[in-house]
């Protein structure tokens, strides 16, 4: 993602996910969405005591620009009882167990942001997607989502000190994410759905893992 030049793109709308707060300009880029997607970014599935991780609230407070944030509506309580947050424009999703299910399980994914979500094994999937679908676009293109879960932790576009959130187990997550996996399961079927809906779906990960996936223009220049 550091070496992208996301201007290259020509985003009208910008969504970003997890950790981007760190991203060097996040304040020249304005992404006018931010998901927080991920149960283990509060702890886990059904805590009782969220929380968000170390550096988080503090990241975000020294960035001037104010992105639309969306949290599961689990962690409602909680967001809106963080004082840091009271500036931002805030909206929620349903993705909580038991409700969710696993798109590759499934054979399809869900759209809808008036339903529960489908587990589609990567934010962008299961909360991006549905929330390019709710406002209209007509092309998403993929920036960084190259699955590589092969990887080691020190290719975070940031300082790996900074990734203070607890995440997947690295045996899982390398499952999810082998060629054969569910994880390229989901992209497969997102793909298929957002075609068959005449919605242009491409990547502009650079070195990116979404080999079946058309490649976005950009990739000429980048």
């Amino acid at each position: 993602l550091s070496r992208t030049n996301i201007d290259l793109i020509g985003a009208d709308v910008k969504i970003c996910f997890n950790w981007f707060v760190h991203h060097e300009y996040f304040d020249t880029i304005k992404p006018d969405h931010y998901i927080l997607p991920s149960h283990q970014f509060f702890g886990g599935w059904h805590t009782y005591d969220p929380v968000f991780p170390e550096g988080f609230i503090e990241a975000l407070a020294q960035r001037k620009h104010k992105p639309r944030l969306w949290f599961s509506y689990y962690f409602k309580e909680y967001v809106e009882s963080v004082p840091e947050l009271g500036s931002y424009d805030i909206s929620y999703f349903l993705f909580e167990k038991p409700n969710k299910q696993h798109a590759d399980q499934l054979g399809w994914l869900g759209l809808s942001l008036y339903d529960f979500l489908t587990d589609n094994r990567t934010g962008v999937l299961t909360v991006g997607v549905p929330l390019a679908i709710h406002l209209g676009f007509e092309e998403i293109v993929l920036v960084g989502c190259d699955s590589n879960y092969t990887s080691t932790k020190d290719d975070y576009f940031y300082n790996s000190d900074q990734h203070t959130s607890k995440t997947t187990n690295s045996e899982s997550l390398i499952n999810t994410w082998m060629p054969d996996g569910p994880g390229f399961e989901c992209y497969r079927i997102a793909d298929k759905a957002l075609r068959e809906m005449g919605v242009d779906f491409t990547d502009a990960t650079v070195r990116g893992k979404l080999t079946f996936l058309k490649m976005h223009s950009s990739r000429n220049g980048i």
